[in-house]
């Protein structure tokens, strides 16, 4: 039997390569391996930012409620098994592995991509364990999205910003529509992002789908108790480490599910134990007093985010940024985006991935953007971090974003 690490290497070299978007490949072998249409309800997350949060949330609370939950993400930090959780578990190699063998043994001549590969791995995962509820997180877009082959309940949206343009569109009117390819037929959408309301209703009413929207459904404010009141249905909901707009969003769809009686307890009981890596995830190092907070934003509106979140969180010392981004992004509108936190030095790495700009190059580019008084380049994202450990002082702290791979290079060192 192969191991999982010579699976993940057999699907890699055998997966189609090309972004060769679209639905018929993986619906038909969903067809063949009956996990098209589940018999549990399946909520389906799309959005350019705040996907992982809301599904995370979501799954806290079902699992408070005492439910048995599948739910899928990516990419992932530190392991690949991550990307299928069964109870808030990351999958074990061995229910990996022979999920990994159904798909193979059922796909024949079908060349499918490593992402379609996976996805279907995780619902003959669910289905195995007979969960009662599946959530299912986006890879890219929506419509043609490899998720997509699984007939949805619920749709969410989370947000909808510029990012992926080559292959979504360069505005935010045609990314939407590609999000908005999730909506099925009498089914549900809870959209969370209030900047495309009109072109999402259109969506909604041409699918023949139910909509809510924020600002006109349901809407959350936050409150001087340290709470937060979801309109119309809760008030005075414990405040989580995640955005608020995203625990908004997600609480409006769990109530939205037949048979399922989502009470104000088992929210607040999820809201209390929810956690994401990588996301404004914050440590301290018991030696050196400094502290390291790591956040995979790699587009425009999720530094935005980081930078106000940044400027929330006091910091009596300096504010050190270690920066690593992919060819395919907007390094100069991030670093734009970034520039509003007074940052005392910036250093700059090559990625471990074939699309890594060089930290040369990146160094190059803050220079030109930002008047920083130190822009250091580094051929690894641990020299960074290592060189910014070695500059610190306590009360400094570390920034470490600009894409996953960056977290996933130091937040092991930083454990």
């Amino acid at each position: 039997m192969r191991s999982l690490d010579a699976w993940l290497e057999y699907i890699s070299n055998i997966s189609n390569k090309s972004m060769d978007l679209g639905l018929e490949r993986i619906t038909t072998v969903a067809k063949f391996l009956q996990v098209s249409q589940l018999a549990v309800p399946v909520i389906t997350v799309a959005g350019t930012n705040g996907k992982g949060s809301t599904i995370a949330i979501m799954e806290a609370i079902l699992l408070a409620q005492g439910l048995q939950v599948g739910a899928t993400t990516s990419p992932h930090l530190y392991s690949f098994n991550e990307r299928i959780r069964i109870n808030g578990v990351n999958i074990s190699d061995d229910d990996c592995c022979e999920a990994f063998a159904a798909v193979e043994q059922t796909r024949g001549n079908i060349l499918l991509t490593y992402f379609e590969f996976v996805i279907l791995a995780a619902l003959v995962a669910f289905k195995n364990m007979q969960v009662d509820v599946v959530l299912l997180e986006v890879g890219l877009g929506g419509r043609l999205d490899a998720v997509n082959c699984v007939a949805n309940d619920i749709a969410i949206i989370t947000s909808i910003a510029i990012d992926h343009v080559e292959y979504l569109g360069d505005t935010i009117e045609q990314i939407a529509v590609e999000k908005a390819g999730i909506f099925n037929s009498n089914a549900i959408a809870v959209c969370g992002a209030s900047n495309v309301s009109e072109i999402i209703s259109k969506c909604a009413i041409k699918n023949n789908t139910k909509l809510m929207q924020i600002n006109q459904d349901f809407n959350y404010k936050i409150n001087d108790n340290n709470t937060w009141s979801l309109e119309p249905y809760f008030e005075n909901l414990p405040m989580t480490k995640l955005k608020i707009q995203n625990a908004a969003t997600a609480i409006t769809a769990l109530l939205q599910l037949q048979d399922i009686n989502i009470t104000k307890d088992f929210i607040a009981r999820g809201l209390k134990k929810v956690f994401l890596s990588g996301r404004f995830e914050i440590k301290v190092d018991s030696k050196s007093g400094v502290e390291t907070i790591l956040d995979v934003a790699h587009n425009v509106a999720a530094v935005e985010l980081l930078a106000a979140n940044l400027q929330k969180r006091a910091c009596q010392g300096k504010t050190l940024l270690v920066f690593g981004i992919l060819n395919t992004k907007d390094s100069v509108g991030i670093i734009q985006a970034i520039s509003s936190i007074a940052s005392d030095g910036w250093y700059c790495a090559s990625l471990d991935s074939a699309n890594t700009i060089s930290g040369d190059f990146l160094a190059e580019q803050v220079r030109q953007q930002n008047n920083a008084s130190c822009v250091q380049a580094f051929a690894t994202i641990l020299d960074a971090l290592q060189a910014a450990n070695n500059a610190g002082k306590p009360g400094d702290r570390i920034v470490v974003f600009g894409s996953f791979y960056a977290v996933a290079g130091c937040g092991s060192q930083e454990g």
